[in-house]
């Protein structure tokens, strides 16, 4: 037989250190440019929403237990109480969330856009790598340009190129100004930039620092440089 009242504090013992840990895994994937929507997310959501809502009807049903001593001692009734409300609410949450995705439903993945508006942040951003959402190449809209990403930035052309350090298979780079896919199906991607304003050597350092093996194409000291590359996405 079950023993409901033992179930219970051993769950809501545990429901702090889940949260804790939740935090901190949200606190290091967003450290690392983690942008990306996937199925994660909503796993995160659904774990997180739990131990949430476990501890709020925990603190309720004991300030009730305070006034009804059968309801207090009733612990069977209280666990399905609080099991039965919670997956209702998560299923409400995971239903509004797919319909609005908190703001990604109907966002843009073209690789120019995302690419274009991301070089914006890390040209003054040295040394860190950071990540767009994922991005989809298609045969319509197959490759990234230095000149394309660069308009309006403040950055010559010749101060950005592509590279594909994680060897994707089918992105060509035999032009360092031009990333172009070349996969005859749509292929998902993210697009990392890491920037530098000490020229060539400080752009080859900070890609050593962030595990890359890569050549910048230049001979340009004390200016910003970024290198643009794909990486597999995360869903």
């Amino acid at each position: 037989m079950v023993d409901y009242k033992k179930l219970d504090k051993t769950i809501l013992q545990w429901c702090p250190f889940v949260l804790i840990l939740l935090l901190i895994i949200a606190i290091l994937f967003s450290s690392i440019g983690g942008r990306n929507q996937s199925i994660g997310w909503y796993i995160f959501i659904t774990i997180f929403s739990f131990t949430i809502f476990y501890m709020i009807l925990s603190l309720l049903f004991w300030i009730i237990g305070l006034l009804s001593k059968e309801f207090k001692e009733n612990y069977q009734t209280k666990f399905y109480l609080k099991i039965s409300t919670i997956i209702a609410t998560i299923i409400i949450i995971l239903i509004v969330s797919s319909l609005f995705c908190f703001g990604c439903g109907s966002r843009n993945v073209s690789p120019i856009t995302n690419t274009k508006s991301l070089l914006k942040t890390q040209m003054d951003n040295p040394g860190a790598e950071q990540c767009t959402y994922t991005v989809i190449f298609t045969r319509s809209s197959p490759a990234l340009s230095s000149k394309g990403i660069t308009a309006n930035t403040g950055l010559d052309p010749n101060q950005v190129y592509f590279d594909n350090p994680l060897e994707i298979p089918n992105f060509d780079i035999s032009n360092p100004k031009i990333l172009r896919y070349t996969g005859a199906t749509n292929k998902k991607v993210i697009m990392c930039i890491l920037c530098s304003s000490n020229g060539k050597s400080g752009l080859e350092q900070a890609l050593i620092q962030n595990g890359i093996t890569s050549v910048v194409n230049s001979t340009t000291e004390e200016e910003t440089h970024c290198v643009v590359y794909p990486r597999k996405a995360l869903g």
